[in-house]
Parts: structure tokens; C-alpha cells; sequence
């Protein structure tokens, strides 16, 4: 309903009311309202009768006469040494994190034994929000993994969380699937012994399902796209390591296809 927002003064004696509403996994979808005032009250939406509240439009002139031709990135290219604004981290990132090499560099990151454990808990995932229904990622990377429990992935996190990752093993690459919740260590639910250096991993979602991928074939099982606290579900990119790790991982390019069944 219309709450935690603002009713909006716009010329010509007319007004609205910016809000969100909740979509679960999918975040917190923004809504602009017209509003009518019914004897000093504002009723928001599309009022069928002035003794009842509103109900939202199904669809509706556009209220604010404003032109833009800003757009949210949904892919990244890395391309200039730059990362497009897309993305969140659960810290503030410092150096230690990232840096460029021809793609996004990521540092097989140790911050703790329990976001060692447990990804959820870990201040250097990138992560961006959804932005479709229906869609498809692409990441490629090259690996360059040095010490034992290096690693580099793809997630989907929520409070619930799928995870695709490559970790060195006793020298020997694992393709793994990890399952996680909030509070929780990662469980590995798939494990697969790899050779290549240079990968392609992948996720499919769908009405709120998905699965991953390597290098364009499905593989593991399907999860439920789970909401964060208090957020919506993202998903996005790594690289972690143990105390010792100096090893990384150089992201080529993060491909999102919208709509994508």
C-alpha cells in the first residue's frame, strides 16, 4: 500500500504519492500515484468511490514532465578500469578487494573464518539487483588460483543463497554448488573436478527460480530466489581465499539478458 513515501506537489493544482511496493526476492518496486483530495483528504491511485481508499493504477499518464535519457547498467564490460555504478558490496570495498588487469580483478579476499564459512558474511561479494522477471548471466573469468581454498563464483544471495564457484582442492580445481542460508555454514551439494583456466559460469532465472551453469550447460539443482533482510535478492561475482591466499581471478565481462525465458 501507499506507505514510506511522499506525497508529491506538482503544478497545476495537481498531486501524487511516490511509494514502494514489496516484491520479495524481486526488492522494493517504485510507484508514482495520482492522488485526488476528497473532502482535505488525499486518496492515492484510482479512487472508484471518495469514501474508500484507492487502489493502485494499472497504468497511467506519466504525472512529472520530465525528459531523461538516464538508464541503469545491467551488464559490465570492466571496460576503462572503471565498474559501472550497478553494483552494491555488504562493506565499503577497499583496495584489497579489487583492481583491473584487462577485466575486474578480484583478490582471493580473507576476512574472517566465519565469512570463510559462509559467503553471507563476507564484506567482498559484488552484487547487483534485479531487473527483470525472466533472465539470463554470462560471466567469464580466468583463473589464476595459487593456494588451497582459493576460490572464485557466481551467487544469488538472499537470506537463503545459491552459490557456482571454482576452489582449488589439494592442488586440483572443484567446480562446486554451494547452498547457504543466514546464520548458517555453506553446504556443498555438487562437486565436479575441472582442468580449464578460463571459464564461463552461469545462471538462468525464471519466476523466481534458478539454476546455474558452466560454461553454458546447466548443472545442479534448482533453488527458490530467496529476499535478503529487509532487501530483495542480488546476485553477482567473488573471489576468497584463506589467510595465505595470494591468488585472484580476472572477470572478463558480467552479461545480464532481460526477459530471457
Amino acid at each position: 500500500g501507499p506507505h514510506q513515501g511522499a506525497l508529491i506537489d506538482l503544478p497545476d493544482d495537481k498531486w501524487a504519492f511516490i511509494h514502494f511496493q514489496d516484491k520479495g526476492a524481486y526488492g522494493r518496486i517504485v510507484h508514482l500515484e495520482p492522488v485526488k483530495w476528497c473532502s482535505g483528504w488525499p486518496l492515492c491511485g484510482d479512487v472508484k468511490d471518495e469514501l474508500l481508499c484507492g487502489t493502485p493504477v494499472d497504468e497511467y499518464d506519466y504525472l512529472v514532465d520530465v525528459e531523461s535519457d538516464y538508464k541503469i547498467d545491467i551488464s559490465d564490460n570492466f571496460k576503462n578500469n572503471k565498474m559501472s555504478l550497478m553494483w552494491q558490496t555488504p562493506a565499503n570495498k577497499p583496495k584489497d578487494f579489487y583492481s583491473f588487469d584487462k577485466g575486474l580483478k578480484l583478490n582471493c579476499y580473507y576476512h574472517n573464518e566465519d565469512s570463510h564459512k559462509a559467503l553471507n558474511l563476507a564484506p567482498n561479494v559484488f552484487l547487483t539487483k534485479i531487473s527483470s522477471e525472466h533472465f539470463k548471466v554470462f560471466t567469464k573469468l580466468k583463473l589464476s588460483l595459487i593456494n588451497d581454498e582459493d576460490e572464485s563464483g557466481l551467487t544469488f544471495m538472499g537470506f537463503k543463497y545459491g552459490t557456482i564457484l571454482v576452489r582449488l582442492i589439494n592442488g586440483k580445481k572443484h567446480l562446486l554448488i554451494l547452498e547457504g542460508a543466514y546464520n548458517e555454514v555453506d553446504r556443498i551439494i555438487y562437486d565436479e573436478e575441472i582442468d580449464d583456466d578460463e571459464i564461463t559460469l552461469n545462471m538462468y532465472f525464471k519466476d523466481l527460480v534458478y539454476q546455474f551453469g558452466f560454461n553454458n550447460r546447466r548443472i545442479g539443482p534448482k533453488f527458490i530466489a530467496d529476499r535478503g533482510r529487509w532487501i530483495g535478492g542480488k546476485y553477482g561475482i567473488f573471489s576468497r581465499g584463506n589467510k595465505n591466499s595470494c591468488g585472484y581471478s580476472v572477470f572478463k565481462y558480467f552479461r545480464v539478458i532481460n526477459n530471457a525465458k
